[in-house]
């Protein structure tokens, strides 16, 4: 069963999404969690369409082959030696910036989504507000209209009232 775009940002947390993308061999995993799973229902569709028969390497194995050259690197160097634990600091603190640049790059999209989305907010409450306040207005002016009516026939109905009573004088006393 194949998941819809609402069901893998809403179930899954951005970890598990990055998981799938990497099974669907999705390159880039910058941006929100939405475009994430985006890209990783495009993978899947293009996934469907590929024969079998065609087998492509991940950029993740892509990654793991070229982090394993450091460990050949290392093999140079020795095992146990301070040069091979200077080399493993190296090659940890390398890992760690590219990490670090990844998350830097993923939370800059997501701060610009952020404000792309407040900005949405606001000018969509800025219209409702609007609407209200013409609403307001015109169930005043209707109110208005409805005083106005109302005080036309009372009038209409204190001229009759008098009316009648001169009619009435005017048959008894004649």
């Amino acid at each position: 069963m194949e998941e819809t775009f609402d069901e893998l940002v809403t179930k899954h947390t951005r970890r598990d999404l990055e998981e799938m993308a990497l099974k669907y061999g999705v390159e880039n995993f910058s941006g929100t969690k939405a475009q994430l799973a985006d890209a990783i229902l495009e993978a899947m569709k293009n996934q469907k369409d590929q024969p079998k028969s065609v087998i492509q390497a991940s950029p993740k194995e892509a990654l793991m082959v070229e982090k394993s050259k450091p460990a050949a690197k290392l093999a140079t160097v020795g095992k146990k030696g301070v040069m091979a634990k200077v080399a493993a600091i190296d090659n940890k603190t390398a890992e760690m910036k590219q990490g670090i640049a990844v998350f830097m790059k993923s939370v800059d999209a997501q701060i610009k989504e952020n404000h792309e989305a407040a900005a949405k907010i606001y000018s969509g409450a800025r219209a409702i507000q609007s609407r209200i306040d013409s609403q307001i207005k015109e169930n005043h002016e209707a109110a208005a209209k409805i005083y106005s009516g109302a005080r036309a026939i009372q009038s209409r109905i204190d001229s009759q009232i008098t009316e009648m009573k001169n009619y009435t004088s005017d048959f008894y006393y004649g």
